[in-house]
């Protein structure tokens, strides 16, 4: 059983590693998938660069370049085009901040989620966006990143977990 993070008509799957939007899949690489999910985490507050960049990619070095490419791709995927309503924020010099407001909930009541979701290995978009690739992750051993991001997923989806139990309130309350 996972926790799926609804913002506004987009309910991102940690789980499942999808994104999909009234019910329809939206396509996104894992690294992209990988820098939404955590600014989703961490909504309403400002996430360095730094912060980003570590909590993504881990100890490779990544230019700051890419990390700009997939928040472009991510604001096109998100249909996040009018910068007065932007859903992620970039802050001058600093990050960027996910300003929308995320819900939580449990997944396992939701089977009409279960058979719309598809996988994001199926629907990458790396075919036909090569610049989204990160040349960094040509340097690391493929097994490395297997269990890297085995271990960064499992370390979200507790915290995403966490999270959702600090903030949870009974219905009414």
């Amino acid at each position: 059983m996972s926790s799926l993070c609804h913002v506004g008509q987009f309910v991102l799957d940690p789980g499942r590693r999808t994104l999909s939007r009234a019910d329809s899949p939206v396509s996104l690489t894992p690294k992209a998938f990988d820098v939404l999910l955590f600014l989703v985490q961490n909504p309403n507050r400002l996430v360095t660069k730094e912060e980003l960049l570590q909590a993504v990619w881990g100890e490779t070095f990544v230019e700051e370049g890419n990390l700009t490419q997939y928040i472009s791709h991510l604001r096109k995927a998100l249909g996040d085009n009018s910068e007065d309503t932007r859903l992620i924020v970039t802050i001058a010099r600093k990050g960027y901040q996910f300003t929308a407001n995320v819900t939580v909930a449990e997944a396992a009541g939701t089977a009409k989620h279960a058979a719309v979701q598809v996988s994001t290995a199926e629907s990458s978009l790396a075919d036909t966006h090569p610049v989204l690739g990160s040349p960094a992750d040509e340097t690391v051993p493929k097994a490395s990143r297997h269990w890297r991001n085995a271990a960064f997923v499992g370390a979200s989806a507790v915290l995403l977990v966490v999270v959702c139990f600090a903030s949870w309130r009974p219905l009414g309350a």
